[in-house]
C-alpha cells in the first residue's frame, strides 16, 4: 500500500454531500462533506479555523468545547481562534444559522485539534520518533498504547505523510488485505465521510483521520514544526537528538531509550553511523531488473542499451497536487509559474486519459495528480536531495513545485481546462499546496536482511515465518 510506505525505522513496533436535516427544536449535524470544516494549529496559542461557504447562511456561531466563541457574518469563512492554550484539545462546532424561524440550527460535526506544546530545553522520553510520514504516526501510536512516553516530532505542520499531502487515491485491491494501522485509518476515513470504503480520501480528510487517531494518545506529545540538527552517540546507541523549531529557532535536547527513525532520507539513521547505499543497484540474478535499463513497460522486456551497470540515479519525486473540477465555465487558471516551458508537458496524456482522470479521482469532484513520465515528475534535480542539507532540499523542492505547477498551467492554457484548479479546502493554511514532496526513493540502508525484486516475484512460492507486514501493490518503479 503505497499509501503507507513504511520506511527508514531504525525500530518499527509495526501493526500492521452534506444535505442538511432538520430537527425538530434542536440542532441537526450537517457532514464534512460540503462544509469542509476544519480547526488547524499553527502555533502553541493559535488555530485557524475554516470552512465553505454554506447554503441559505445568514450568519455563523462558532463554538469550542461547546462555549461560544465567535459570532461571524455569512461572507467569513476563516476565524483565528488567539485564545487558545499551549497543548490544549479543543473541540471546534460551527454552528450555521439559515434564519430559520423555529430558531433551528445546523451544526458541524465537532472536530478535534491539538494546540502545539511549548518546547522545553531538554526532555527525557522512552520513545522518540522522527518524522510523522505514516510509518512514524503508525509507531508512536504503537509505543503511546503500550504505555511508553511518546514523542513525535515533524517538520511541517501535517501529521500522516503522503496520504496528508495528496496521495489519497489508495491502491489496495482488497479490502480484506487490510490490517494493523492502516485498518484503523481506513475506519477513521469511513466515519468522517459517513459512507464509502475509505480508501480514496481528500487530504483534509486524511488529516482529519491522522489527527484523531493521535489525539486519542494520552502517553504521546507532538512536536509540530521540529526538525533533528544532530545526534550524539553513546557506543552504539542515540544518546541524544537535538531538535530545533523551525519558527522559533529553540532548540530541545531530546534523551530517549529508543529512537525511531521514520524521515522520508533516513537522516537520524545515517548520522548514527547506519550504513546506507543510494542510487540503483547493479543487475543481478535476484534482481534482473536492477541498474542501468531502458524499458519497453507494454512489450515486459529490456530495451538496447540496458548495461545493468548501477549508477547513482533515483525516481523521480513528485509534488502530488489535489485539483478540484469547478465545473463548466469556471476560470481557476494560476499565474504562469517560473521557469515554464510548455515543451515539459507536450508528451504528457490529455486530461481525459490521464491517470488522475481514470484513477485518481477523489471525492467532491477532486483528482490526485500524479502523472509520469511527464507530468508532475521531474527527472535527475533530485539525485543529491537525500543527503543535502535543508537548505538545499528547499532549493529542490522549490524545482518541483514550480514544475507542477507548470503541468497544472499547460492543463489549463494548451489542453483548455481552465475550470480544474487548486482545491481551495484543501492545505488552507499553506496556500492549498501541499508541503511534503513525494519523496519515492531515498537512502536504502543495509541490514541483515534487505527486500529485493526476488522476494517479491517469488512471494507465493516462499514461507515467511518471520514477517512483519503484507503489501498488496505491483513492482513499480518512475523514471
Amino acid at each position: 500500500m503505497r499509501n503507507l510506505e513504511l520506511k527508514h525505522l531504525l525500530v518499527l513496533p509495526l501493526l500492521i454531500c452534506a444535505v442538511p436535516i432538520y430537527a425538530q427544536n434542536k440542532p441537526s449535524n450537517a457532514s464534512a462533506g460540503s462544509l469542509a470544516f476544519e480547526a488547524v494549529a499553527v502555533s502553541s496559542k493559535e488555530v485557524r479555523v475554516y470552512w465553505n461557504p454554506a447554503p441559505m447562511a445568514i450568519g455563523y456561531r462558532l463554538l469550542r468545547d461547546g462555549m461560544p466563541l465567535a459570532t461571524l457574518p455569512a461572507t467569513v469563512h476563516e476565524y483565528r481562534d488567539l485564545t487558545a492554550r499551549p497543548n490544549t484539545l479543543y473541540a471546534y462546532v460551527l454552528r450555521i444559522d439559515t434564519g430559520n424561524p423555529r430558531g433551528i440550527l445546523i451544526n458541524s460535526s465537532p472536530y478535534l485539534e491539538r494546540t502545539f506544546p511549548e518546547m522545553p530545553k531538554s526532555m527525557d522520553c522512552d520513545v522518540l520518533v522522527v518524522g510523522a510520514t505514516s510509518a512514524g504516526v503508525s509507531a508512536a501510536i504503537t509505543a503511546a498504547r503500550h504505555g511508553k512516553n511518546t514523542v513525535l516530532i515533524e517538520e511541517t505542520r501535517r501529521l500522516g505523510g503522503m496520504p496528508v499531502n495528496g496521495l489519497g487515491e489508495t491502491d489496495i485491491r482488497r479490502n480484506a488485505n487490510s490490517s494493523g494501522f492502516f485498518e484503523e485509518f481506513r475506519q477513521k476515513v469511513r466515519s468522517i465521510y459517513g459512507s464509502g470504503e475509505g480508501t480514496k480520501y481528500e487530504p483534509r480528510v486524511a488529516l482529519q483521520a491522522m489527527k484523531g487517531l493521535l489525539w486519542a494518545e494520552k502517553n504521546l506529545t507532538v512536536y509540530r514544526r521540529v526538525r533533528p540538527l544532530k545526534i550524539t552517540r553513546n557506543e552504539s546507541k542515540i544518546a541524544t537528538v537535538l531538535a530545533e523549531n523551525i519558527d522559533t529557532g529553540a532548540e530541545t535536547t531530546f534523551r530517549p531509550k529508543i529512537v525511531i527513525d521514520a524521515t522520508e532520507c533516513g537522516d537520524v539513521a545515517a548520522w548514527a553511523g547506519a550504513p546506507f547505499r543510494l542510487g540503483r543497484e547493479a543487475r543481478s540474478a535476484r534482481e534482473p531488473h536492477a541498474g542501468h535499463i531502458y524499458y519497453d513497460r507494454a512489450g515486459d522486456k529490456p530495451l538496447p542499451g540496458s548495461t545493468g551497470k548501477a549508477d547513482n540515479r533515483i525516481q523521480a519525486y513528485a509534488y502530488l497536487m489535489t485539483v478540484k473540477d469547478y465545473g463548466a465555465g469556471a476560470d481557476k487558471t494560476i499565474p504562469k509559474p517560473p521557469g515554464y516551458d510548455p515543451k515539459n508537458y507536450e508528451k504528457a496524456p490529455k486530461w481525459e486519459q490521464s491517470w488522475a482522470a481514470s484513477s485518481g479521482k477523489l471525492p467532491n469532484n477532486k483528482y490526485e495528480v500524479n502523472q509520469h513520465p511527464q507530468g508532475g515528475d521531474l527527472q535527475g534535480v533530485n539525485y543529491l536531495y537525500p543527503t543535502a542539507n535543508y537548505g538545499e532540499r528547499a532549493r529542490i523542492e522549490t524545482l518541483y513545485k514550480n514544475h507542477a505547477l507548470g503541468y497544472l498551467y499547460y492543463i489549463q492554457t494548451v489542453d483548455g481546462k481552465k475550470n480544474l484548479g487548486l482545491s481551495e479546502d484543501d492545505y488552507r493554511d499553506s496556500d492549498n499546496w501541499p508541503p511534503l514532496l513525494y519523496i519515492r526513493e531515498a537512502r536504502r540502508f543495509e541490514s541483515a536482511k534487505v527486500l529485493d525484486e526476488t522476494d517479491i516475484s517469488d512471494s507465493r512460492k516462499l514461507v515467511r515465518a518471520d514477517s512483519i507486514g503484507i503489501g498488496d501493490y505491483p513492482m513499480d518503479s518512475h523514471a
